[in-house]
């Protein structure tokens, strides 16, 4: 379906150049964390006043941006297929806007709790705040949110990143990055952009279900008579309670909850089964 430095980013131009030279003739997309690690090292979350109220290492927008920039020249020269994961920079979905109008096939993702929280979050120094890439600024949360309603980003992904109690439950410098998300990304997206009236609701599902699934060339996301029976049934007006009891993940690194949320599954169906339901 596609290939992925998984979360690791490629520092060498010359390496990321012969990658792209490589999916080029599968017509598969380069799925890509955009990161400048020599930028990032020892930032534990976004770089800016808040970073330096608290004293903690600042990771700066621009090492995403560099990056992303570097990525989109590397596959027009290539005339190759990438895919941004995670984007949370405004400067970085100027550079994707930029790069589409000059025909680069480069497409690009934004995940739910960048469109929620903001780096001031981690005044409370909560480590299931920590997450890669961090927590941004106000105006860079606004330009997500732009982005995904004027169809920059066209992907939404939960990032889903689960880890131990004992791994989190440290001095917010030496917890891991990343948290669980695939609970409540689909009512945090719904009250962010359906609720909020910034995107349809049909628009909402298809960044989750017909975009990712073209993207990856699969025979997936549509209720057309013969695609695949999976569904997920919900209730996009039904408000509820995210509760860590309730959780049906081992892991609860999560941020989210004790927050009342809009938009909640109901019932699961994995070709044509039910294997969930309230």
């Amino acid at each position: 379906a596609g290939f992925t430095d998984d979360g690791s980013p490629v520092e060498s131009a010359r390496l990321m150049r012969r990658a792209l030279q490589y999916v080029r003739p599968l017509n598969l997309p380069l799925a890509l964390h955009e990161e400048e690690p020599s930028l990032t090292h020892g930032g534990h979350m976004h770089e800016g006043p808040v970073s330096a109220t608290l004293g903690l290492g600042g990771w700066p927008g621009i090492a995403e941006t560099l990056m992303v920039a570097r990525d989109i020249r590397l596959a027009e020269q290539e005339g190759a297929r990438i895919h941004l994961q995670h984007i949370s920079v405004r400067t970085s979905i100027e550079e994707i806007a930029r790069g589409r109008e000059r025909g680069v096939r480069v497409s690009s993702e934004a995940s739910p709790h960048h469109l929620v929280l903001t780096d001031r979050a981690v005044l409370s120094l909560d480590s299931n705040f920590k997450m890669n890439p961090p927590l941004r600024s106000a105006a860079d949360r606004e330009a997500i949110l732009d982005a995904l309603a004027d169809g920059t980003l066209e992907i939404l992904a939960s990032d889903h990143a689960p880890h131990c109690d004992y791994e989190k439950e440290v001095e917010f410098d030496y917890a891991p990055f990343d948290i669980t998300g695939l609970e409540n990304e689909l009512a945090l997206s719904l009250m962010q952009l359906y609720h909020a009236k910034r995107l349809s609701l049909s628009a909402v599902i298809e960044k989750y279900t017909v975009a990712p699934a073209k993207l990856l060339r699969l025979k997936k996301g549509t209720l057309s008579p013969g695609a695949d029976a999976d569904i997920t049934v919900f209730d996009p007006d039904r408000e509820w309670v995210f509760e860590r009891k309730a959780t049906a993940s081992k892991s609860q690194n999560n941020p989210f909850y004790g927050w009342t949320l809009k938009g909640q599954p109901t019932a699961t169906v994995v070709a044509g089964k039910i294997v969930w339901r309230e």
